[in-house]
């Protein structure tokens, strides 16, 4: 298993379809991760500014190496269209080996 910067990770986002496509693209060309994927719609409850909310929304599920996090979530930030965006990252090292070195292969060189 791989530790510290090298760690591979999914990372887990909510967005409406139309900026999710948008940030799907911009991550993939800038090599931010080697693949997304968008699932949806799902319906999402919560609550914001003191009152339960109801979207529709699709999830986009990230699949990259955790040195690249910090562009990830500054492009959230610049990107995204909620205030506060959902983007949850999980460690994962267990993988067929080709589908890591493919992961490798795909996103950008850090270090």
């Amino acid at each position: 298993m791989k530790t510290g910067k090298d760690n591979y990770v999914m990372g887990i986002a909510s967005s409406p379809q139309k900026e999710a496509d948008m940030i799907a693209k911009e991550l993939i060309s800038k090599q931010l991760a080697a693949c997304v994927q968008i699932i949806g719609p799902v319906t999402s409850f919560y609550h914001w500014e003191g009152k339960m909310q109801k979207d529709s929304e699709v999830l986009l599920f990230i699949k990259t190496k955790e040195k690249l996090i910090k562009e990830i979530e500054n492009m959230f930030k610049e990107k995204h269209p909620y205030e506060i965006p959902e983007l949850i990252f999980f460690s994962f090292s267990k993988a067929l080996s080709s589908y890591l070195k493919w992961i490798d292969k795909s996103v950008k060189q850090i270090g």
